[in-house]
């Protein structure tokens, strides 16, 4: 039977101008016991939802608000407060909360960027954060990227209602609050950064007026009037609150006959779940009247589950929004039920309509009485519009968040039906903002700029209108051959990855979604040049379908092989290199993979991914979304595919449960509770890394956090403020990682001390504890004799000596440079490449205290490799380039980034420089992190960390001429390039800042002698213990490319 409650006072509500804080108190006063909302608090469905009354959400309102007043005082003049927690209640509750106490609560998508967040924050100005518990390290990455941002974690539900507090006295009226900012949601970002729209207490005021609207005889308004049923039923919504649609549902049985159910709040919708929900519902004798759900849940209702049209068939109507249904579910659903398709945006809500009839269920038809007008537009398109009546303020949203605006353009393009005028079609929109099937929405404009900077690159246009993820039409330069696709995918894949960084979530590129035009069918350009989208995307209609006809077999090569594993570690270490891809990477193990915000493409695409090589293996597909649903995290996937894999072995896959994968993880247990008091033979778990606030230092830093193996990693540097330091240095190269990670120690050391100038019980904790040793630290001048680097040199000993009185015999990294050796060629001859070998001859360092002091200390580690078994591994790092795969800029003031700059203003460049073989930062620091967890073999292990694939400078420099344009950066031979440089006025300020390389001309100089020769360098132990290094490709125009944007060239 229905639930039940009736009003007590007899007294007609004065709809339209009541304010949220005064409708639940009087709702709670008058029936207390009245539910408003069901809360399925457990994955398991079956167990029957817990019951939210108008007491209890007044109660948890008042505790909340008294909360919010101690953590940050009452605002006087409406203050944004951010929010952003799990999909549940308690966002009605901080929203009526934070009216109270006179701030606007800002909503914010938890799927926003970075860049998003900080964009939303700043435009708002807002200072305050309120974060759920499962989203503290996102709130965390906020306040280090946003100066002044405070942040509290809000008590969890059970918490709130658990404390009893006083009422939270509030006496506005509506005369004086109706235009009060109470709500700030946002735009999608669909059109650039995500907008915020302010809404008033106005607002709630239309939600609550829809009532009052007329009806056509036999016919229901389709608005939120619909969610009023006479018996007080029940209706099932399954948008997350942070959404407009999500925050109006909760609030619709304060104002209508109805009770909101809450899907479990960890979880994205999904059909299963939709279905789950109403067969408890059903068993429990409650009655469903209707769903508010993405048009994805709708499909996966009816396509996937047995019985989703049946129980649909119970409701009066399913009612969608945010994106196309597919005709053939629409056309199935409508038999059974009314279809109702909501359409608006954050600035107008859901523009009011007539619940079409069944036959027509895929058009729209707009309530006469809101009066929209339908403009013409090209072809037979129409663009919705609106004019501002000031009659019709009580029923239109955008009359209150863009009161000053006349007309509302809503570039959304219908089209009418062929046989009924009054009824239209959505047609898509104006601004070529792509819809995907989940509602999820993105411009692909900003990405297609980005993408078609690539020297490789013609033209690129995304697709995927009513599909489930986009696509992507690369227009190369020149042909590229069927055998070919795979090398020019791999050559313009890192400016897609950059394109990726800057779009949300839902719009990123996968490499199987990727289709190449051919030049005998180019792309359609208009007289103008530019390419015309539709034209061109009905060219290739077929070929850009056919990405989602039958799925693809995964990139494989991307992956590391894996054979039918043994042991935990090797299916951990799988299971995040097939997260890294899908940009999710959880800091922790045991780290809810729902929490950080993977969707459910994201959970598909993991699933194709493990099944692409684990699946193989066992020869089946063995891993399905509902099971990476089952155990959301690396920790519990793992464990179940390896009990999978051990039950093959053992001949009892088909028939066994063996989910539970017992063995398996005690043997996990075991090992994670054990494996820290055995000697480290090749790897690492945990690191001392010197030196981490630097460019390399950093990098190493992040990759290290990056690996999961690593589970404590000592920050030592010499200075008080490195944990600052390094949170600058994050922001710097636009990482994610938090250094109040749990992982990570920032101590101060002075290394030539004894024990570094620690205190015993941390000395001790290194020695007990350290199975590795980066040495990164180093002093930087190359003006400085040798003599001046005795302090960092006995730092080395230093820590020799520590490794000396450490039982697990770290393994000992030092980041040495090809200086130490850069004297080779003088000695040798350039046809005689230096060799991956220790050198006793003093002679082959270069001429400069730097090299020398690297020399050295080199000669050190190969005397305590002799002496005491030290284990060592000697990196002589070449030329640091920037990065390519992260974020953050090459520093300007080396030597590449002011020859550029100098090359810019004298409008020449050299034509002649030695050899490129350079590897960018973030690369190395992958290197060096492959090399760690490497067994040593024979110490001291000697890498030449080069480039192994150098290519001639001449090959890079139309590439660069190219970005500056034709006929304005000549080439010249390097000795006129250094003559021109020479003749700058050093006593001109504004011309040696244009060109700065004049301030180093001993270093060009260096070079000509050389007559840009460069050393040659054996460079076999890389590959052989790195994959990274072994993938490494050569320096081409698109890493050029990269550079020459960090730098704004």
């Amino acid at each position: 039977m229905a639930i039940r409650s009736n009003l007590s006072n007899g007294e007609e509500p004065t709809y339209g101008k009541r304010l949220l804080p005064h409708i639940l108190r009087d709702a709670s006063k008058a029936e207390p016991s009245k539910p408003l909302a069901l809360l399925f608090e457990s994955r398991d469905l079956s167990k029957p939802p817990r019951t939210v009354t108008a007491a209890e959400l007044q109660a948890a309102v008042n505790t909340v608000a008294w909360w919010i007043r101690g953590k940050f005082g009452e605002s006087r003049d409406f203050e944004a407060l951010a929010y952003i927690g799990v999909s549940d209640l308690r966002y009605q509750v901080v929203h009526i909360a934070s009216i109270l106490c006179g701030y606007k609560l800002l909503c914010i998508s938890v799927r926003n960027s970075d860049a998003g967040y900080v964009s939303l924050l700043e435009v708002t100005k807002c200072t305050k954060f309120i974060c759920t518990s499962e989203l503290v390290g996102r709130g965390k990455q906020m306040r280090d990227l946003v100066k002044g941002l405070r942040l509290h974690q809000l008590p969890s539900y059970q918490e709130i209602i658990a404390t009893k507090t006083d009422d939270y006295v509030w006496n506005k009226t509506f005369a004086d609050a109706e235009n009060d900012p109470i709500l700030i949601c946002h735009t999608s970002g669909s059109t650039g950064a995500p907008k915020p729209i302010t809404l008033t207490n106005g607002n709630w005021a239309v939600v609550d007026n829809l009532r009052k609207i007329p009806k056509i005889p036999g016919r229901k308004n389709q608005d939120w009037s619909l969610f009023s049923f006479e018996d007080r039923d029940l209706f099932i919504s399954s948008f997350p609150p942070f959404h407009a649609t999500g925050m109006i549902a909760g609030m619709l049985p304060l104002m209508y006959n109805s009770i909101c159910v809450f899907p479990p709040p960890d979880r994205p919708a999904t059909g299963a779940i939709c279905l789950g929900m109403l067969e408890c519902l059903d068993r429990l004798n409650l009655r469903v009247r209707g769903v508010l759900v993405p048009p994805t849940v709708v499909e996966q209702l009816i396509l996937e589950e047995d019985k989703g049209l049946d129980y649909c068939s119970k409701l009066d109507f399913v009612m969608f929004t945010g994106g196309p249904l597919a005709p053939s579910v629409g056309d199935r659903l409508s038999q059974v039920a009314d279809i109702c398709q909501l359409i608006g945006s954050t600035e107008t809500g859901p523009i009011p309509g007539v619940v079409p009839r069944r036959e027509d269920w895929a058009y729209f038809e707009w309530q006469p009485f809101y009066k929209i007008d339908m403009e013409p537009r090209m072809d037979d398109d129409f663009e919705l519009t609106i004019r501002q009546d000031p009659k019709l303020r009580w029923i239109r949203t955008v009359a209150h968040t863009m009161p000053d605006q006349p007309t509302w353009f809503s570039s959304d393009l219908y089209r009418r039906h062929p046989g009924k005028s009054h009824l239209w079609r959505f047609h898509g929109r104006a601004d070529d903002v792509v819809v995907l099937s989940n509602g999820e929405k993105f411009n692909p404009v900003p990405m297609e700029a980005i993408i078609q900077g690539h020297p490789l690159v013609n033209g690129a246009v995304y697709y995927g209108q009513g599909k489930f993820q986009p696509s992507l039409l690369i227009e190369p330069k020149s042909e590229v051959p069927d055998s070919y696709q795979n090398v020019f995918i791999d050559q313009v894949w890192p400016i897609i990855e950059k394109a990726n960084l800057e779009a949300p979530q839902h719009a990123q590129i996968f490499r199987d979604k990727i289709a190449i035009s051919s030049l005998t069918k180019p792309l359609n350009r208009a007289a103008k040049g530019t390419i015309v989208r539709k034209l061109t995307l009905k060219d290739y209609s077929s070929e850009l379908e056919a990405l989602y006809s039958d799925p693809p077999e995964l990139q494989l090569e991307q992956l590391s092989p894996l054979d039918v594993p043994t042991n935990i570690d090797s299916v951990r270490d799988f299971v995040r290199q097939s997260l890294s891809g899908l940009n999710q990477i959880p800091t922790s193990d045991r780290e809810d993979l729902f929490s950080l915000g993977m969707d459910s493409l994201q959970t598909l695409q993991l699933v194709k991914r493990l099944n692409a090589r684990f699946g193989l293996q066992l020869g089946r597909h063995t891993v399905n979304a509902k099971q990476v649903y089952a155990h959301p995290t690396v920790e519990g996937l793992s464990s179940y595919m390896l009990g999978l894999s051990q039950s093959k072995q053992n001949g009892q896959i088909d028939g066994q449960d063996v989910t539970s994968g017992r063995e398996s993880i005690m043997t996990s247990l075991i090992n994670q509770y054990t494996k820290h008091w055995r000697c480290s033979q090749g790897s690492c778990n945990t690191v001392i890394l010197t030196g981490t606030t630097g460019s390399l230092g950093t990098h190493l830093l992040v990759s290290l956090l990056l690996d999961k193996s690593v589970r404590r990693i000592y920050c030592l540097n010499r200075t008080e403020d490195a944990k600052d330091r390094q949170r600058g240095a994050f922001q710097n190269v636009q990482a994610n990682q938090d250094v109040n990670d749990s992982r990570l120690r920032f101590w101060k050391v002075d290394l030539a001390r004894a024990k570094f100038g620690l205190q015993e019980d941390r000395f001790g904790e290194l020695l007990q504890e350290t199975d590795c040793v980066i040495h990164n630290a180093w002093k930087v001048d190359f003006n400085h004799s040798v003599k001046s680097f005795q302090g960092v040199i006995a730092g080395l000993c230093g820590l020799v000596d520590f490794t000396k009185l450490s039982h697990r015999r770290p393994h000992f990294v030092f980041v040495s440079s090809v200086s130490s050796v850069g004297n080779w060629s003088t000695i040798m001859g350039h046809e005689t490449p230096v060799p991956e070998s220790p050198m006793t001859d003093c002679a082959v360092a270069q001429h400069q205290g730097y090299g020398e002091s690297k020399h050295i200390s080199e000669q050190i580690l190969q005397v305590a490799a002799n002496e005491f078994s030290l284990r060592a591994s000697i990196l002589r790092v070449g030329q640091v380039a920037g990065p390519i795969r992260r974020g953050g800029c090459w520093n300007k003031a080396e030597w590449f980034p002011s020859l550029i700059q100098t090359s810019k203003a004298l409008g020449m460049i050299p034509e002649a420089l030695p050899e490129v073989n350079w590897i960018p930062v973030d690369v190395l620091a992958d290197i060096v992190v492959d090399i760690i967890h490497s067994p040593v073999v024979e110490s001291p292990a000697i890498f030449n960390l080069v480039n192994p694939k150098p290519v001639q400078w001449a090959s890079l420099v139309p590439s660069i001429q190219s970005r500056f344009g034709a006929g304005k950066l000549t080439a010249v031979p390097l000795d006129e390039w250094i003559t021109a440089v020479r003749s700058i006025d050093m006593g001109d300020t504004d011309a040696v800042n244009a060109a700065p390389a004049v301030k180093i001309m001993d270093f060009f100089e260096a070079i000509a002698q050389t007559n840009a020769v460069s050393p040659k360098y054996t460079t076999s132990m890389g590959p052989a213990i790195s994959k990274t290094m072994g993938d490494l490709g050569a320096v081409n125009p698109g890493w050029m490319e990269i550079w020459l944007s960090q730098w704004n060239f």
